[in-house]
Formats: C-alpha cells, structure tokens, sequence
C-alpha cells in the first residue's frame, strides 16, 4: 500500500489555530500559478450523469451516507490499506486527524447541510444519515467481498471498466442492504464514503488502483433492488481522504506542504450532481472550463494555508469550496429563486434606475430586497442564450477575515462565516478562497490582513450547445474549449480560464467586471481602486485614474456577442466598484440599456404581441406623437408624454384578427388626426382612440391604400385584386381595371406595380396626362418602387424597381433603363431597395451574404459590396438609413435583428442590433420637438420597450423603410461631380485565401471579363467569361478547397485592360 503521509510531516512542532474564534484566520490568497493536475478516470464520463432536485417530493432533502472498506490488502497500488484509518499515529494537526469513524463522519455529513444551505439559501435544508451507526471505538463498515483494486484493476478494457463499477455499486447497495435497521425508502440521494483516497489526487500516478470520486449513474437493468421493492440507479462516490502525494515547498527557513486535503470539497461537489448539476471541467481531460469560480470546476481546488510550526504552513485543499455559479444553482432552484426575488428577468427592473447586485454569499435577506435589487440577473441573448450575472466576493461583508466553524472534536471545518457562528442565520464566505487581492493594515486597532477581491461575475449560457447530444445529461457540458455551452465572459480580455498554455487557467482576480483598476504596490498588495481626479488649470475636475471593465457590449473588450458572432443589442454599463470601506457589504450595481443609445426602458409587457403600428400624428391629444399596438388580442395606444411613451388614454379596443400588412397611419379627413388601417381580406377597420370605422370592399386589397395631398384634390387611393380605386372630392370616386398593384407616389404620379409592369398615373383633373405603362420581364410586385425626387434638378428624378432576380431599373421619362444585375453574385432573391444620401444619393439592398450600395446610374460604391460573415440578408425585408451621431449606417435585416454596414462598406458593431427579436415591426422615430431619436421595439417574451439618443438636431432617418416618407420616397440633392476616368484596379481576398475560396474584386469595369488562373509553373487552370453586369466594380469567386496549397496568378481582361494578380492558397 502507498503511505499516505511523508516522515517530515510528523515532526513538525503543534501550533493550534486559534479555536475560541476571537480573531479571524488569516487564509493565504495567493496561489501556485498552475496547480498540480488532478488526474482524469475514464469512468467519470462512462458512468456519471446529473440528477434531479424535486423539492416537493417527501425525501428530496433526505440523504443516506454509507461508510464503505474492502478487504484487507497490502497492494501498492493502492492508497491505504482498504480500511478507514482509526491510529491516529503521525497526525499532529487536529484538521482530519483520525479516528476517521462515525462520529467523524456524521461531522463531515455537516459540511453538506452548510454547505447547501448557503447554496439554496435556506431553501433546501440536508436531512442525513451515516450507516452503519456505531459507537466511539467500536467503528464498523460495510466490506465489500473484494479488494479496492478489484474494482478499479489498472489497465483494464473499457468494458471490463464498467463491468468493475458496476458491481462496485450493486456489492455496496447489497451489503448495506443486510443491515436491518435501514430503511432506503426514507432517502431521495445516496452517498458512500469509501476507504482509501481517489484517482484525481494521486499526483504522482503511482496508486492506479485508487477509486475515482464521481456520481455513479448505471444504466437500465443494472439497478439494485433493496428492500425488497426500492430500485436505486445512482449514488455519489466520495473517499476517506484526499490526502496523497505531499510535496514540500521550500518558504524561508521553513515549508509549504502542498497535496493535503479534506474531502469537504470533493463531497459537495459529487453531491451536486445528485440535485442535478453538472460537470463544468472538460471531463475528457480534466482541464478547468470555468476555474474558481464554479464547485463544478476548480471551485474545491482552493487552499487554506494553517500556520503548522515556526515557519512552514500546510496547504490544505478543499476546507473552503467555491459556491456554485449562476447556472449551477438555477438548474435546482430556479423556481424558489424566482419565487423569492432572487432571481430576476432584466425585464422586471426599471431600466431607468440603477440595478443592485447583493453579494451572492450573503444569506436571504428580505428586508434587503427592492424593485431594484436582486442576487443574479437573467439577460436573453437570443432564442438560445443568455447570460447570467452574479456579484462573487471573497469578503462580502468586508470585514476582511473569514471564521470557520468547527466541529466540537475540530477535526472538520464545517462552514465559513462572516459571523458569530452562534448566529442561526450566518453568512457563509465559500468564496474567500477567489482570486484576489490581500493588504496588512496596521492602522486598525487590531492589526490583521485585509483580503479583497470580486466582482460581477458574467455567465454565457448556450442552450442549444447544451441539447446537442445530449451534452447536459451526458454530463459532457464543457468537453470542446471554444464551444462550451456554460463558461464565463473574462472581464480582462484575456482567454486564461481553461487556456492551456496560461499560467492562470483556472481563473484571476480580474475575470469579474468592476469598474476601477486596483492599485498594488511592489509585492503585489491591494492600496485601493485607482479612482483619483485632479483639478486641472482650467479649474475642472479631470480624472486620471484607471478604468479596468465597466462596460459589457457589443463594442467592448471583451465583445458582448452570440456564440455564432452576433453582436448583441444589449449594452451592461456603467459597472460600479464594490465598496472597499472596512465592514461595509460589497453590493455592486451597473446599468442596463440597448448599445449606442442613451436611455432604454421597458414601456409595457404582455402574454404576446402581434403587431407594432407605425407611429402617426394627432392633434387631439397630449402628444402629437402616437402608435397602436395589439397584443392578447386587443389594440392599446402609446404616445410620448415627457420623455416617455407611455399608455396614458387607457383606452382598450377588441381586435380579433392580424392585420395582413403592417399597421400605417393615413389621415383620410387631413384634419392632422391620423388613423391606422387594419387591413384584412376585403376590410380596412380605421382605428383611432376615439373610435373604430370599418369600410367594406368588394375585393380583398392588395395593398395599404395611399392619401395624396398634393394633387388637385386630395385623393384616397385603394387598391383590390381587381381594380384601382380613388376617392376625392368628398363622395366621388373613379375606378382603372388594374388589378392586384402596389402602390407608392413619386411625388406627382401613383407607381402602381404589378406582374412584369408598372404604370404611372398622374393627377387624373390634368388635362393631357396619360397614363404609362412600362414592361419588365421579371418583375414581381412584391419588391416596392422607390422613388427620388432631386431638390435642384427635376430631371435627375427617377423611380428605382427591383425584379425577383435582382436586376435594377431607373424609370425616367415614361422608359425603364437596365442599371444594374445581381446575377454575378449570387442568385438567391434580394432585399427591398432604400434610396437616399450614403455618401451621395444611393440605393441600398443586400443578397445572400453581401451588401450593396449603388449610385443612380448603377454604378457600384467603393468598396462594395460589404461581406457578410456567416450572415443571410432575409430576402424581401426592408433596410433603413440611419445618420446616427458618429456614423451614417445602412441597416439590414438577418433572422435575429440588424447588420449595420457604413459608408466604407465596414460592418459597425456598435449599430448591429441583435437580440430576442418579436416578429412585430419594430420602430425609429424622430421627435423634432425633444431632438431625440427613438427605437421602439418588442422582444420574444412580449416586453416593449423604447430607446432613445438625445441631442439630434436634424432628422436622422435618412429611410425609415416600409413606404419611407409615407409614399416610399426620398428627396435630396444628387452630387453633380464629374467622373473620375475609369481604370482596371482588381484585387484578391483574402489573400492568403484559407477558406476554400478566394474572390476577385474588379474595379471600374466597363466590359465583359475574362478570367484565367495559371499555377507558379505556368499551366493553365481555370478560365472563364464573366459578363458584366453594368455596374463598375464585379466580383468574381473561384473554389480553392481542391487546389494544393502554393501560389497562383490570376490573370484579368476587361475593355483591353489586362491585370495580373498573384495570390496564395493554403488548405
């Protein structure tokens, strides 16, 4: 057998800790850059799994401990003998000093009701038990009829693995089942404690033989039966001891003694599994994925350093085990945390106040609760993430000191407090042993060492990583380093938890967000947060400190984003310090708001919401400015009172359809009282607050009918699937037999599009205007005309149209003139056009994974297209043209928000909305009155909110979409400079390709191209004829996934000009 304890360790000199409490322990915070390894068994992933927590079943709290030996044995392979050790020989230090018999086990059992005490927060209070009960000196337990190596043979087939385990489980549950005082139908969880230690802390591998600590989950027919009638399937597996394998680290005159322990950690962490958690490690290779700050992970790992003789300390492992994360606690107790106010949903805060974070370790505290506080906050990032956030501190109360208590033989360390641990209600600090900081304050009246460190500590959770292959109930949450499915946003910016070649891969001190940067002085102690300002000669305050995170957005370092790269709409801001004031609690705060606006809140929240109307004017009420909603199937109305929008008419109408086009407003009476269509089959119901009209028409309409001011009598156009209808002049109306067109206006005629034509009709009370009717192949009235009016020069105005295929016409002067064509690039159908001024007048439109801006004549902006990476434009939707405060950006549609491209052809984070986006139409409205531009908008839970950006003077809504300006119009000034002479620029990229493409990008092209690409030996490879697709620039892409790796030339003709441009492949 392998002894347990190096010699050394016997004659070191006894220094008790100090047991009457009176002062706190001093606990060491620095650690050993790269602990030792625990060691990986193959059966944890084999034969663990998670349980479950049903907390209103009658022995969901109840928990059976069976001490479990083996027989006799003298093998070298494993630690021990096969027994609990009883001599207390050689064990100086009261800390897991034998006998390990009942008594000292029913006080280890205390550990786990602490520990989940705290862990619940009193929710969840451990009723154990420990069999066989004995008395002092007459220990007993159940032997099993085999050796420990039996069970674990070194070197054994996976099957003959399982085969060991498994008999282990049901040999223990049988033996066990002898003893008549048992009764296993009181208990919903199982433990056995076993003699010996475990694989994971056999540093030195040389005790192969050794049990693993893990939850056993056997599968199908592999139960045990006991009690004649109770099938039990699964059981945590804990040993003796951890103890193995000491080392000595040299410390002055003295020692460090590393590789000692208690089973404190290794108990809560197995038992864990038993309520439902799961592994966080990668459990292929026992690499940390979450570090410290997870039970689940390296969360037992941390070490208490007890003075033990004049100059050496021991560092044992596993007294102080990290509480849980976030996640792991909702897997067990998120209902009773929601119940409670635990736990919230970002939406139930007023995002106009702050939000308070309470230190995760302090225990339930209702007086502490308010509409603004919570201890871990829900934040959706789209249909299958979130994030988590919780405020972690190693002294939550800041006190700067943890009490243990003891059991009464101080043989266990049963909890850490923050306070008399005569206390019924105390506070447990698990989380002294986090990354941090320490400080020797002599000033104190009592001088001591102050310890500090914490923060908001940021969880991405992916659901979808969680459901595939079952990932959460095989336990195999974390097994690939850069897709885990739990894992921790590092504030710092630095990728150290689970980094393989960090020295830190198991977390630091800076990995949770707080605001200021921590002043240390030369030996690394904590002096303060760098927060110090000056009053400068202008007689200003200015700050010259240190900013260290806080800021979590799409924009920050590190980026708040989707697992897929999306850039979130959501912005955590404005991240506080936690105070540092001596015992004054660590309560953190932040901001919450959609990134790049100044204010965000929630406005109205409902079961569901079907429809955001556009919002339209009134003059009869307090706000000028007002929009319908419908949601659980009633319309409501919004309008801007101050500087919110608020349901202040508490006026509520029945609607008991889905308008079939988004809700616009018209102003039929032009009266300045706007009132919105819902528009259904062949009914328009005009809703207003002070009534609802319904018109009836013979056909369905084909589109949201249009109001003409300007025409010689203002006139409601209607358009049915079989004929053009115009009301004006009160009561008169005439009819045109077009059938199923859309409708927008140029200004001076209706654009009325329909199947591979479109027909201009002016003011019919002209004499002489004639109706046009222009042809276009292709063209699908589902893409909107959109129209441009030229402030300076009539003859530049146009309507632009859009066929199915993508190709673009400039209508002018009753003709239809072919400017541009999709087909080079790709063949899958567009988005709507928008028309305005981005970098002069343009149209912009997206397909497939690229943006697009064009000038009036066709020809491609520089530097377009934009690539889009792993990003699908949503065929048919409509972009917007926003001059936000520092940027003019186009935004377009991809399934889960916006891609925000500026005028270099850059996709801008910053403007890239993507959250939990409602299939309602959201808004951008700007208010002329309070020069603020607003963003109204639903996510998938129904919650409504507003966004707004202060201080805009000038309308920044360049295309607001759907039927801009009311008529899908735009009126500017075109640039009237004169072209620079064409030249053939072309270029490569990327380049090196090393995705299996690479693409030419042809400037100034004014004819067809002819493409060749020849290898470094000269041999022709590929060669083809592009045509051009009258724009200027042209994209050209070649598959390089089958080529070897090395360098090529591509050789490029157009219009007599030839390029050649050499490039790299590697595959």
């Amino acid at each position: 057998m392998k002894r347990i304890l190096l010699s050394i360790l016997i004659v070191i000199g006894i220094i008790y800790p100090d047991l009457s409490f009176a002062r706190k322990m001093r606990l060491e915070k620095t650690r050993i850059q790269k602990p030792s390894e625990l060691r990986n068994h193959p059966i944890e992933r084999l034969l663990s799994g998670t349980g479950y927590l049903d907390q209103t079943s009658r022995d969901a709290n109840k928990l059976l401990i069976l001490l479990i030996d083996f027989q006799e044995d003298s093998d070298p392979q494993t630690t021990g003998n096969g027994k609990f050790i009883q001599d207390p020989t050689g064990y100086n230090m009261p800390l897991g000093k034998p006998p390990h018999d009942y008594d000292y086990f029913v006080s280890q059992s205390e550990v786990l009701y602490y520990y989940y005490d705290a862990v619940s927060y009193g929710s969840f209070l451990l009723d154990i038990d420990v069999y066989p009960q004995t008395t002092p000196g007459n220990f007993e337990a159940y032997t099993l009829p085999h050796e420990m190596a039996y069970y674990n043979p070194p070197g054994a087939s996976q099957e003959l693995m399982i085969t060991r385990f498994e008999e282990y489980f049901f040999d223990a549950f049988t033996k066990a089942d002898e003893d008549s005082t048992l009764d296993f139908s009181q208990y919903g969880h199982f433990m056995f404690i076993h003699a010996g230690a475990d694989t994971q802390h056999d540093f030195n591998g040389d005790s192969p033989a050794d049990i693993p600590s893990f939850f056993i989950q056997v599968g199908t027919g592999k139960e045990v039966t006991v009690d004649d009638d109770i099938i039990i399937d699964h059981a945590c597996n804990v040993p003796e001891m951890i103890t193995q394998d000491v080392d000595e680290i040299p410390n002055g005159e003295g020692f460090i003694f590393t590789n000692y322990g208690v089973i404190n950690g290794v108990m809560v962490h197995e038992f864990g599994h038993s309520i439902g958690f799961a592994d966080l490690y990668n459990v292929y290779n026992n690499t940390p994925q979450v570090g410290y700050y997870d039970i689940m992970d390296s969360g037992g790992s941390g070490a208490v350093n007890f003075a033990w003789g004049v100059d050496s300390l021991f560092s044992i492992e596993g007294v102080y085990p990290a509480l849980p994360g976030a996640w792991s606690r909702m897997l067990a107790f998120e209902d009773n945390f929601r119940a409670r106010g635990i736990l919230k949903d970002i939406s139930e805060f007023d995002l106009s106040k702050r939000i308070n974070i309470l230190p995760v370790e302090k225990m339930f505290d209702a007086n502490a609760m308010n509409d603004s506080t919570a201890y871990f906050v829900k934040i959706p990032l789209n249909d299958t993430e979130y994030l988590l956030v919780e405020n972690r501190q190693s002294d939550p109360d800041g006190d700067g000191g943890s009490i243990p208590i003891w059991s009464d033989d101080y043989r266990v360390i049963l909890a850490p407090s923050s306070t008399d641990p005569n206390d019924p209600n105390p506070n447990y600090e698990y989380d002294w042993l986090l990354p941090g900081w320490d400080y020797y304050n002599e000033e104190l009246i009592e001088p001591r060492t102050l310890s500090y460190g914490g923060g908001l500590v940021v969880w991405h959770i992916d659901n979808a990583l969680l459901e595939e292959n079952d990932n959460y109930s095989n336990n195999t949450v974390n097994t690939l380093h850069s897709r885990r499915a739990v894992k921790i946003i590092e504030a710092d910016n630095i990728d150290d938890i689970g980094n393989q070649y960090s020295m830190y891969w198991q977390g630091t001190a800076y990995e949770p967000f707080f605001k200021y940067s921590p002043l240390l002085n030369e030996f690394g102690d904590f002096l303060g947060w760098d927060d110090d300002y000056i009053l400068n000669s202008n007689g200003e305050l200015e700050f010259i400190g240190s900013i260290a995170s806080d800021e979590l957005s799409s924009t920050s370092k590190p980026e708040l984003a989707s697992n897929n790269g999306d850039p979130s709409i959501l912005s955590l801001y404005d991240i506080s310090s936690y105070s540092i004031e001596l015992n004054e609690e660590r309560v953190m705060s932040f901001r919450f708001g959609i990134q790049s606006f100044d204010v965000t809140e929630k406005i109205a929240e409902y079961d569901s919401i079907s429809a955001i109307g556009y919002i339209g004017n009134t003059e009869g009420y307090p706000s000028y400015s007002i929009f319908p909603l419908i949601a659980d199937n009633n319309v409501q109305y919004f309008s801007l009172i101050g500087e919110n929008w608020e349901n202040n008419l508490n006026v509520t109408q029945s609607v008991d359809f889905i308008p079939e086009f988004p809700i616009f407003p018209i102003d039929p009476d032009l009266d300045g009282d706007d009132v919105f269509q819902f528009i259904a089959g062949n009914t328009i119901e005009n809703f207003s607050p002070d009534a609802i009209y319904q018109v009836n028409y013979s056909q369905n309409l084909s589109d949201i009918p249009l109001m003409i001011e300007s025409w010689e009598f203002p006139t409601l156009v209607v358009p049915t699937q079989t004929e053009l209808n115009m009301y004006y002049n009160g009561t008169d109306s005439l009819s045109y037999p077009f059938a199923n067109v859309k409708i927008t206006f140029d200004g001076s005629r209706i654009v009325a599009s329909t199947t591979e034509k479109i027909i201009l009709i002016p003011d019919f009370m002209l004499d002489g205007a004639l109706i046009q009717e222009i042809d276009l192949p292709d063209y699908d009235p589902i893409y909107t005309p959109v129209n441009y009016i030229d402030m300076q020069d009539p003859t530049r105005n146009a309507t632009f149209v859009q066929t199915r295929t993508g190709d673009i016409f400039r209508i002018q002067n009753g003709e239809a003139e072919e400017i541009f064509r999709l087909s080079p690039y790709t063949d899958l159908p567009p988005s709507q056009l928008a028309l305005g001024d981005f970098a002069g007048i343009s149209l912009i439109f997206g397909a497939e994974d690229r943006v697009f801006a064009i000038g009036l004549d066709g020809t491609m902006k520089s530097g377009f297209p934009a690539y889009l990476e792993n990003k699908t434009i949503v065929p048919n939707s409509y972009p917007r043209i926003i001059a936000f405060p520092d940027e003019i950006v186009a935004l377009l549609q991809e399934n889960n928000g916006y891609v925000a491209v500026n005028l270099q052809a850059e996709q801008i984070l910053k403007y890239s909305f993507y959250w939990t986006k409602q299939e309602a139409e959201d808004q951008f409205y700007w208010d002329n009155y309070r020069d603020k531009l607003f963003y109204i908008f639903a996510d998938d839970d129904s919650h409504l909110y507003s966004s707004y950006i202060e201080s805009i003077d000038d309308d920044p809504i360049i295309w607001n979409g759907f039927r801009n300006n009311r008529y899908s119009l735009y009126t500017g000034t075109a640039n009237t400079d004169l072209p620079i002479t064409p030249h053939l620029e072309a270029y490569a990229f990327p380049n090196p390709a090393k995705t299996g493409e690479v693409r030419f990008k042809i400037i100034d092209a004014r004819n067809d191209i002819t493409l060749k690409i020849y290898d470094i030996a000269g041999n022709m490879l590929h060669k083809n004829t592009i045509e051009w697709n009258l724009g200027s620039q042209q994209d050209i892409r070649w598959d390089t996934s089958s080529i070897s790796s090395g360098v090529y030339f591509a050789v490029i003709k157009t219009d007599g000009k030839v390029k050649k441009i050499p490039f790299a492949v590697v595959n």
